[in-house]
Formats: structure tokens, sequence, C-alpha cells
């Protein structure tokens, strides 16, 4: 199990290494981008992260949207995930779980985290109860309205 983030600055990266190893997390992934210095988020992750920590840079940054497969979700996503992994020889797919970076998620309980690894869930479906107050919760919510320009940044 990794946790993610977005590409950060060194001091935000480091504030993101600090909380993955607090919830039990050894492995960290990040997707790098043109306006971060990687050196200097490795120093400040370096400073933070415990001995044996291990980070993996995703230089993605430069790639079409053709050329990257993810599948994004919460707990039921990274259950769905482990369950394909555990009875698929040669499964790749790049999962990107996000239930280590929101308190709240559409499930009952979270997959734990112990000392970098979680045992794939043997629940009924995909071994998580979804809490249909959330999901009601959840879609009571107002959209966001995308805005009406368009920014370049060069």
């Amino acid at each position: 199990m990794a946790a993610w983030t977005r590409y950060a600055a060194p001091e935000q990266f480091a504030a993101e290494i600090q909380r993955a190893v607090a919830q039990g997390y050894r492995v960290f992934k990040m997707h790098t981008c043109s306006h971060h210095d990687v050196f200097g988020q490795t120093r400040a992750a370096e400073a933070v992260a415990r001995d044996g920590f291990k980070i993996h840079y995703d230089f993605n940054h430069g790639r079409s949207l053709g050329a990257v497969l993810q599948h994004e979700s919460g707990t039921l996503g990274k259950a769905m995930a482990m369950h394909m992994a555990a009875v698929l020889p040669t499964h790749t797919a790049h999962s990107i779980n996000l239930d280590d970076q929101y308190e709240e998620d559409v499930t009952t309980q979270r997959i734990p985290v112990v000392d970098g690894s979680s045992l794939v869930p043997e629940g009924i479906g995909v071994g998580y109860e979804v809490d249909e107050s959330a999901v009601q919760q959840l879609s009571q919510q107002k959209l966001v309205e995308p805005p009406r320009h368009i920014g370049i940044l060069t």
C-alpha cells in the first residue's frame, strides 16, 4: 500500500510524508511536475521520513492523457484494486486510492494499513459495507461550476 498526493512544494510534501507515516504507510507515490524541484522535495522528505520509508516519483507530467490509465477511488475502489491484484497474476493497472487523504468516505470503515501493508478484504462483495447515509449526503452536494475562462501557464 502506498499513500499518495498531488505534486507539492517541498514543505507541503514533507507534511504529506509525515501524514502518511502517521497513518502506517511505508511507501509514498507522487506525480512530479515541472514547477516543483524533485531534489528539494526529496531533501524535505528525508528530513521527516523514518528509515526504510520509500518514495515512488511518477514522472508522468510529460505524458499524454492517452498514455496513462489510472483507477482512482476511495475505500471501495481500493478494495477492488486489491482483489484484482490478488487474483490476476499479470495485474499492472495503476491504482490511486485517495482514502488516505479524505476524512469521509462511503464505507462504514477503512482498510487498515499496518506497517505499510493491508490484507485483501474477505467480506461480501469487495469486503466493505457501504454507508447508505453517507451516499445520501454526498448525493445532495452541489456540483462545482467550472470557471468560464482558460488559464495558460508557461
